[in-house]
């Protein structure tokens, strides 16, 4: 068997374990109040030379409800739930606006803070952060 189809056969394989976890959370939302539920949304990260992008999908949450936090090293993202229409029982509950969302990474630059910008369009949160550098690292000798 090739790397390729190695890597194909993984693929494939935690495709089928995020639908499972995908559709467990959907029946545990329809039975417990979704908002109390916390979802990580996915991301893209883009380093830019003397910036990091980073492109969070967050479809159908409202820009006023999303929170931004840029520290030295990491960016937090969260967002509190829309509130759910009443059109009946709910018997599968998908959509991230229904949930916390909260989404904390860490990256090995720091970055410039008080330069950091953020957009919202289409569902996809844009955030651009110019980096000060890389944090440094170095073996000590003992004496």
């Amino acid at each position: 068997m090739t790397f390729e189809q190695n890597a194909t056969d993984v693929a494939v394989g935690l495709g089928k374990v995020e639908a499972g976890v995908n559709e467990l959370i959907s029946k545990l939302a329809a039975v417990i109040d979704p908002r109390l539920m916390t979802r990580e949304p996915p991301i893209d990260i883009f380093d830019n030379g003397d910036s990091v992008v980073i492109l969070v999908d967050l479809p159908g949450v409202k820009k006023d409800s999303i929170k931004v936090r840029v520290g030295s090293n990491y960016v937090e993202i969260a967002a509190e739930p829309q509130p759910t229409p009443a059109v009946g029982k709910a018997a599968r509950i998908e959509r991230l606006s229904n949930f916390r969302v909260y989404r904390r990474v860490e990256l090995g630059v720091r970055f410039k803070v008080d330069g950091a910008k953020a957009m919202y369009r289409d569902g996809v949160l844009q955030v651009i952060i110019p980096k000060l550098g890389s944090i440094a690292e170095t073996e000590v000798s003992i004496e």
